[in-house]
């Protein structure tokens, strides 16, 4: 029997991952390009990795709204924004399954997040919300 083909089952790896992101859509004097940044947040306690990344993502989330701007001032809400005067941001945090699989848990609409998926998988590792 050939065995060089067998790939013996393998826990995932899972990670928590916070996108930030601001942009202008280049609609600036300068034409500034978009700023991307991500932290991840990974070790042995999923619930742990968890809680920093959701306090990493507030924390990021409460510095931007409270600068109010990137380049161009941010609108007050989604209605109200014009582009070439207003700027605008996300904050994402999501649970990554073996580096190649995303799962939104937090930032999203309420309708748009992966909430089960992510309680599957605390469940799975002994943990409650």
């Amino acid at each position: 029997m050939n065995y060089s083909n067998y790939i013996p089952h393998k826990e995932p790896k899972y990670f928590y991952r916070v996108d930030i992101f601001l942009t202008t859509y280049e609609m600036d004097v300068n034409k500034t390009k978009i700023f991307r940044h991500s932290e991840e947040f990974r070790g042995d306690d999923l619930l742990q990795m968890r809680n920093e990344a959701f306090n990493y993502h507030d924390s990021a989330k409460y510095n931007i709204e409270k600068n109010g701007k990137f380049i161009l001032p941010f609108a007050s809400s989604f209605l109200d924004f014009k582009l070439g005067v207003n700027a605008t941001y996300g904050v994402h945090t999501f649970l990554v399954v073996d580096e190649e699989e995303d799962y939104c848990v937090y930032g999203q609409s309420e309708e748009r997040l992966e909430l089960d998926f992510e309680e599957e998988v605390l469940r799975g590792k002994g943990f409650e919300l």
